[in-house]
């Protein structure tokens, strides 16, 4: 529990440098895998946003759906407390993802965007089986990880401190996510570099989508939803005035963090 509480404390001080590079690099603002999680959500979803970070998603899926509701769980207060700004439409929560206790099939979707990061194997697991409980039958869940490189601390180059990263294989995210019940419906890959305080390390990013099929056994007789996985296409774009809005709000939230005028 201890290395959470430390990658929590570390955004925290650093959440102004986190955001400039946000803001530096908009590309990075709204994944474009992210749209594939989109185009399955109806219009009045509801969806459980865990590490939910400054709300950058939040804000996209509120905005391609006027009545959709999203739930934000993160153990940064900082993170939440922007993401509040960037996406007043939702709820957001300030907790330790471990220990939700939602109620059965409370959520239509799940989203965690570079949670998987931050957890160790056996925390991962009780986060899954949360999620199998928490989403409803035939709910989609949307995760990406990192794989290619030794699990350990590392220093983000904007922490000044190093954070526990983990990165696992294709097959162990998917033997976690088989025994809790949810099916792969497709997994697809792209390089990522990671900027550390070091130089650019190079990894491989994964991002997943999965079934919620909640009855137990059931693998057994659809092993074949279980799809191997394929190559990102990069052509798969959004606009650049949507990049451009986000890129100008996140702006203006950091500008708006307390102290900042003294550290520019």
């Amino acid at each position: 529990m201890a290395y959470c509480l430390q990658t929590a404390q570390t955004y925290s001080r650093n959440i102004v440098a986190y955001l400039k590079g946000l803001a530096n690099n908009p590309k990075r603002l709204y994944p474009l895998h992210f749209q594939r999680f989109i185009s399955y959500l109806g219009s009045r979803a509801r969806v459980l946003d865990l590490g939910c970070g400054p709300g950058l998603l939040a804000k996209a899926i509120l905005d391609n759906g006027a009545r959709r509701e999203i739930v934000g769980v993160d153990l940064c207060p900082e993170m939440v407390q922007v993401a509040k700004k960037l996406a007043p439409g939702g709820c957001f929560i300030c907790r330790d993802i471990r220990g939700i206790d939602y109620p059965e099939s409370a959520f239509d979707n799940i989203i965690t965007s570079s949670l998987f990061y931050h957890l160790k194997p056996a925390d991962l697991a009780v986060v899954a089986a949360k999620m199998t409980w928490t989403l409803k039958p035939d709910g989609i869940i949307f995760a990406n990880f990192l794989a290619g490189m030794r699990s350990g601390l590392l220093r983000p180059r904007f922490s000044d401190q190093p954070m526990w990263i983990s990165f696992y294989s294709p097959e162990q995210v998917l033997a976690i996510m088989r025994e809790n019940n949810i099916a792969c419906l497709n997994m697809f890959s792209r390089e990522k570099w990671l900027e550390t305080a070091t130089g650019r390390m190079a990894a491989r990013e994964y991002c997943f989508l999965g079934h919620n099929l909640k009855e137990p056994g059931l693998f057994g007789r659809l092993g074949s939803v279980v799809t191997p996985p394929m190559i990102f296409c990069q052509q798969q774009r959004k606009t650049e005035a949507s990049d451009k809005v986000i890129w100008e709000l996140t702006g203006e939230l950091i500008r708006d963090m307390p102290g900042q005028a003294k550290q520019d």
